[in-house]
């Protein structure tokens, strides 16, 4: 079993049919069940907490994570909804090495988080 996380590339939000994105294509590939948790306009704090969530539930043999870019955060109402938002930082080298040191570092919580839970291994 295979798990898929991400924002709207891995949800498949602009092609007429969901199935050919790439967890779809992955799951022909694989010949395995593949499951898509990506979410349109997701930030990369959103999709941490659904790896984090799902693989412990179900403790799939692969996780497939697709990061978004830095510049997308999560803003929570009183109610606990939350609302996502994109902030655009321009191309400079700089936002490119932040997008680097930040993925990185959701690369270690995901991994501390079920490291002592699931034999799931992260790509």
């Amino acid at each position: 079993m295979i798990y898929c996380f991400g924002d709207s590339f891995t949800w498949g939000d602009e092609l007429e049919d969901r199935a050919e994105a790439w967890p779809g294509v992955l799951a022909q590939l694989a010949q395995q069940s593949v499951y898509n948790f990506g979410f349109p306009g997701a930030s990369n704090s959103f999709i941490s907490r659904k790896i984090i969530e799902k693989c412990l539930e179900q403790k799939p043999d692969l996780a497939v994570v697709a990061w978004t870019t830095t510049d997308r955060y999560e803003f929570f109402a009183e109610n606990n909804s939350s609302r996502l938002v994109n902030v655009h930082h321009g191309d400079s080298i700089d936002w490119v090495n932040t997008v680097h040191r930040v993925s990185r570092r959701y690369w270690q919580v995901c991994g501390l988080a079920l490291s002592s839970n699931t034999n799931t291994k992260l790509f």
